[in-house]
């Protein structure tokens, strides 16, 4: 409370009071700041999770989509080795029959027509 001697109206009370007004609203801007500050850097480290969440995902994205392509690529060749071992195996049997014919006809030359 008042010091003893003085009153509500004495220029020293006036003073003390004033004082602490002006202390209690430095503390206040004081601790305002600090919170200020405070979500402030919440904020910005939640940013920054949220950034290397999104990192994240795009290269496990990237990565997905080259694995699709490379599985893809695979499956081009296979396929296109098995295209070829058929044709081939064509072209074989194709050659078989005709050196067949061949020996067929020189073997009989007189009936063969060809």
């Amino acid at each position: 409370m008042a010091e003893p001697g003085t009153t509500r109206t004495s220029p020293l009370y006036s003073r003390a009071s004033a004082v602490d007004g002006f202390l209690k609203t430095d503390e206040r801007q004081r601790l305002a700041r600090e919170r200020r500050e405070e979500r402030e850097k919440y904020f910005a480290a939640r940013e920054q999770q949220i950034l290397e969440k999104e990192r994240r995902a795009k290269l496990q994205y990237e990565k997905q989509i080259e694995e699709r392509w490379r599985k893809l690529e695979e499956q081009r060749l296979r396929e296109e080795q098995k295209r070829a071992a058929v044709e081939e195996k064509r072209r074989r049997k194709l050659r078989e029959e005709e050196v067949g014919s061949i020996f067929i006809c020189m073997q009989h030359y007189d009936y063969c027509i060809c």
